[in-house]
């Protein structure tokens, strides 16, 4: 329980991928950019002390991303899958975390301002606002989910029963695609996530 408690404690204290019960990918929006292969910093920290690597793996014949997130000299390192799609001219990344801690069967991601704790095989997600010269990435405001989820309370986004400032999306992939289509262009709607610099070498 305390886990849990911690868990939905760094959830809703900033910016993060938000959780969704279902993925946004399927065959016909799944796509692979090159351009996101490599090490990427983010340099909105004075002191930046980790980077993240992203690399090719294919899983049944489709491309998708492994990031490493590494800490600078040390050896502790954390790792999630990615897949890009592009819906409506828009380009999205879906997270899937490893879980191979088989004590706490958690797996830790740090993705900017704060590092986010899942403790169930979740998909989160965030909008891909540029690939060059800055790895861009953004979310759907949490507030207007809030708002959204209170206007439409059977719709595809539900607020958490012991937190209602716990935006999750609950929706079927083409429920969640169709949101996509019809929100993913406002910008009004979006707030940062972060900002990553391409980089081969970082130091303290």
């Amino acid at each position: 329980m305390k886990k849990l408690i911690f868990v939905l404690a760094i959830l809703v204290i900033g910016c993060i991928p938000l959780p969704s019960i279902n993925t946004i990918v399927s065959d016909e929006y799944r796509v692979f950019e090159p351009e996101l292969l490599g090490s990427w910093a983010s340099f909105e920290r004075p002191n930046p002390s980790e980077y993240y690597e992203f690399t090719e793996m294919e899983t049944d014949s489709v491309s998708r991303y492994r990031i490493v997130e590494n800490f600078y000299k040390n050896s502790d390192t954390s790792q999630c899958s990615a897949t890009l799609v592009r819906i409506d001219d828009e380009y999205w990344l879906d997270f899937e975390f490893d879980f191979d801690d088989e004590e706490t069967g958690t797996r830790l991601m740090d993705l900017g301002n704060l590092s986010t704790m899942t403790m169930l095989p979740v998909h989160n997600f965030c909008r891909v606002d540029s690939f060059s010269p800055s790895l861009t990435l953004s979310i759907f405001n949490p507030d207007w989910l809030s708002e959204y989820a209170g206007r439409h309370p059977s719709g595809i986004v539900t607020l958490s029963a012991a937190n209602p400032d716990l935006p999750v999306f609950t929706g079927s992939l083409e429920e969640m695609q169709g949101f996509l289509i019809q929100y993913g262009h406002d910008d009004n709607l979006f707030v940062p996530l972060v900002t990553l610099m391409r980089t081969t070498e970082i130091d303290n």
